[in-house]
């Protein structure tokens, strides 16, 4: 998750690169990767702070400023005022 922000964000990241018994591993986990500061604690805030409108842009396919509602563990969003 956090290396998809970073980039989104406009980071580059590189990959770790392991070698076992002559075989290489590419990381593909966040935590093989190093980013800058304290990049990971603004992201996951970036996150908390993000994750339901992002739910409510991809459950109901736009981006209207309002007040929404969806029942208990549901994905079933809609805009109640606008």
């Amino acid at each position: 998750m956090f290396s998809d922000i970073f980039e989104i964000l406009g980071g580059t990241t590189q990959k770790a690169t392991y070698s076992v018994a002559g075989v290489d591993f590419h990381g593909t986990d966040d935590e093989d990767i190093g980013f800058p500061g304290n990049a990971k604690e603004a992201m996951w805030q970036l996150h908390k702070e993000t994750e339901t409108a992002l739910q409510v842009i991809l459950s109901t396919g736009q981006m209207t400023p309002g007040v929404y509602e969806a029942e208990m563990y549901s994905t079933n969003w809609a805009l109640v005022t606008s």
